[in-house]
């Protein structure tokens, strides 16, 4: 858990102050946020259930909806992302979030800022996929990508292991 203090040290580091309006998401932020996690981009807007604020860290999307007697959080792992689009309109800007069942959709009037929040986001989001994934260089001299698989069991790994050799086997 972070201080309140340290979280508005944070947005006050990325250009932003919230006083009155999104206050009490910056609370329940304080409370969300782990040690060894920063805040890099974040925009206040509306989603489906009202108003929010959507906050990008290095390690995840946060969505975060507080109300007296209502408390909404839609923690989102880069990882879990299939697909993020951003589209300009002459008064908002919106991003369309894609993951496995769910569908978010996120407005603001600050389009500089929900811009800056979708280009880290999509990087994340490509350096995640990339890191999940190795080149392998085949005996045709072509580049194939192989999934990564240090993070599974060792007996899953052995496996995987003689799949993709048998894949690579037939590929050439």
């Amino acid at each position: 858990m972070v201080s309140y203090n340290g979280v508005v040290d944070q947005l006050q580091s990325i250009g932003l102050r919230y006083r009155f309006i999104g206050k009490k998401e910056v609370i329940e932020l304080a409370r969300i946020l782990k040690p060894d996690e920063s805040i890099k981009h974040c925009c206040f807007g509306f989603y489906e259930g009202g108003t929010a604020l959507f906050v990008a860290t290095d390690q995840r999307l946060l969505l975060v909806d507080k109300r007296m007697f209502f408390f909404n959080l839609e923690d989102i792992r880069y990882e879990m992302v299939n697909q993020l689009d951003f589209s300009s309109h002459l008064l908002w800007a919106s991003v369309y979030l894609h993951t496995g069942n769910k569908r978010l959709e996120f407005r603001s009037y600050a389009d500089s800022r929900l811009k800056d929040l979708f280009m880290f986001s999509r990087d994340q989001i490509t350096s995640m996929r990339k890191a999940n994934y190795t080149a392998v260089l085949l005996a045709s001299g072509e580049y194939a990508w192989r999934k990564n698989t240090l993070d599974l069991p060792r007996r899953h790994r052995v496996a995987n292991y003689y799949q993709q050799k048998q894949q690579l086997r037939f590929t050439r």
